[in-house]
């Protein structure tokens, strides 16, 4: 079996570094900020979460790890998670948030796969 990113992959790749560290990785420490201040009873996300989002959307960089949004493989998708994995409170599709939307997106598969 070949290990090599798709095209397709290796542009996400370069695009979502250029994301992260022009975006992701500054955004950290007013995340934390914000987080601090709020206090571990608060689990509103922290404004620059939403910023972070429309630049990530603005891009093409969001919910990637749908295949159907990026039509990346799994194998492609795990080059993409490494670079998220840096920092996951401030990627797109951060890995706690997409979990659920994750098994949504598998039930709904099921359910039409059932449904033909």
């Amino acid at each position: 079996m070949g290990f090599a990113l798709s095209t397709k992959a290796e542009e996400y790749l370069a695009d979502l570094t250029d994301f992260m560290v022009s975006y992701g990785y500054p955004a950290e420490p007013a995340y934390h900020a914000w987080r601090r201040d709020a206090g571990p009873g608060d689990h509103r996300l922290p404004p620059v979460v939403e910023d972070l989002k429309a630049e990530a959307r603005s891009r093409g960089l969001w919910n990637l790890f749908l295949p159907e949004e990026s039509g990346l493989s799994v194998l492609d998708h795990a080059s993409l998670a490494e670079v998220t994995g840096r920092s996951p409170d401030c990627a797109p599709s951060a890995p706690p948030s997409s979990g659920p939307a994750d098994s949504s997106h598998c039930s709904r598969a099921r359910s039409a796969r059932r449904s033909r």
